[in-house]
């Protein structure tokens, strides 16, 4: 749907914006720890997937709900290899939102250590 770069040193970071195909597909809201795993098929016949968290729920010219991701191309990596040289309106399986760990809303603090592409689910 979108797709924006936002870096341009060695490891550029995109920004994505991918739209649910489908009438039925319900959006659901974002929750902390939600992700999903995105899976394609390569040349060879080979199926990658990797998770990559959304960032945001923007609001589509269409009326539908979309998913925005931020996502460092890394130089070798197959996943962000072809994320990277997608086109715009491309299409992708995507499966989720996924939660792995749901966090309780009743912390009256929580101390969150993170590096790397592991700071977008703290976000």
């Amino acid at each position: 749907r979108e797709k924006k770069k936002l870096t341009s040193n060695e490891f550029p970071i995109i920004s994505i914006v991918l739209e649910p195909k489908g009438e039925s597909i319900e959006t659901s809201p974002l929750m902390v720890g939600y992700h999903h795993k995105f899976r394609v098929i390569l040349d060879n016949g080979n199926v990658i997937q990797r998770n990559y968290t959304p960032v945001s729920q923007p609001l589509l010219s269409n009326g539908k709900v979309g998913y925005k991701y931020f996502i460092r191309i890394a130089p070798g990596g197959q996943m962000t290899s072809y994320i990277g040289k997608m086109k715009l309106n491309s299409t992708i399986a995507v499966q989720g939102p996924i939660i792995e760990k749901e966090m309780s809303a009743y912390y009256d603090h929580v101390f969150l250590i993170c590096a790397g592409t592991g700071i977008t689910p703290m976000l």
